[in-house]
């Protein structure tokens, strides 16, 4: 479980993200995880399940897709890391200047 002071800024994180348009090519749900994602430098496993979880995603396919869409978009995988879900800088700034809501 994510401790109370995360899970209040994550869900408050994902509430703004939700108002968002849809980053590159990317479903409603997948961009606001993105810039949900973006947020923050580095997630665990388990708040990348909790985020994932809250928006009906399943994480590996979420993962798969803001890649895909990342790669395209920009020729950078989106995220790295195994334990730790790490943001590529080129993605975050590509993110930024989509949408100017991620922070």
């Amino acid at each position: 479980m994510v401790s109370a002071g995360v899970a209040g800024t994550v869900d408050s994180v994902i509430v703004v993200a939700a108002e968002g348009m849809a980053i590159w090519s990317l479903e409603a749900r997948h961009s606001s995880l993105l810039r949900t994602l973006c947020g923050r430098g580095s997630w665990s496993r388990e708040e990348l399940e909790n985020l994932c979880a809250g928006l009906g995603l399943l994480r590996r396919g979420a993962l798969d897709a803001m890649n895909k869409a990342a790669l395209d978009a920009v020729d950078e995988p989106a995220y790295g890391g195994d334990e730790r879900l790490v943001m590529n800088a080129e993605v975050v700034k590509a993110c930024l200047a989509q949408s100017r809501i991620c922070s």
